[in-house]
């Protein structure tokens, strides 16, 4: 069996949009946060915010399902190498896309080229095996030690029985 394609391309020219599913605060809070901090809610400097750019969605989710199997390929487990062709993972990858443009603090996520996705790649890649290797030390540590023979009193007791005082029998 080949392994599979795990090169990334660019499927669609990165777009520009802006984040218009992001709702707006509820009427009570936004007056509660302008009467606690005037001009909270507005851009620093009075500037209106550029667009947020956002990787598209088909290149983030081909990018989202190779990850995973470049992370299997790395650490052997025929279990990731084998996400990008499972039924369902483009699905998948599209939930985990549409949650992250949702969401303003996941954003980071979705930026073009997907660097911010690449080095947390990256840091999981090398920890993942540390982890293994600490979890693999502490149950070790933690696994029940066999029971250790009972020390022998004296040298008199053989057999489990002990000599009377004095030769005496």
């Amino acid at each position: 069996m080949d392994p599979p394609d795990l090169t990334l391309k660019q499927l669609s020219p990165s777009v520009a949009t802006t984040s218009s599913t992001e709702p707006d605060p509820p009427a009570h809070l936004a007056a509660a946060l302008e009467a606690a901090e005037p001009g909270l809610g507005e851009p620093l400097g009075g500037q209106p915010t550029a667009p947020i750019v956002l990787m598209p969605r088909p290149e983030w989710c081909d990018l989202y399902l190779k990850c995973h199997g470049i992370a299997g390929h790395v650490m052997g487990s025929p279990v990731l190498v084998s996400v990008p062709q499972r039924a369902g993972g483009l699905e998948a990858a599209g939930a985990v896309y549409d949650t992250c443009a949702e969401t303003p603090w996941l954003h980071f996520l979705l930026h073009p080229g997907g660097i911010w996705f690449q080095r947390a790649t990256l840091v999981l890649l090398f920890y993942a095996p540390i982890v293994g290797e600490l979890r693999a030390e502490r149950a070790k540590r933690q696994a029940p030690r066999p029971p250790q023979p009972r020390p022998t009193g004296s040298p008199a007791e053989v057999g489990g029985l002990a000599m009377p005082p004095n030769g005496a029998v």
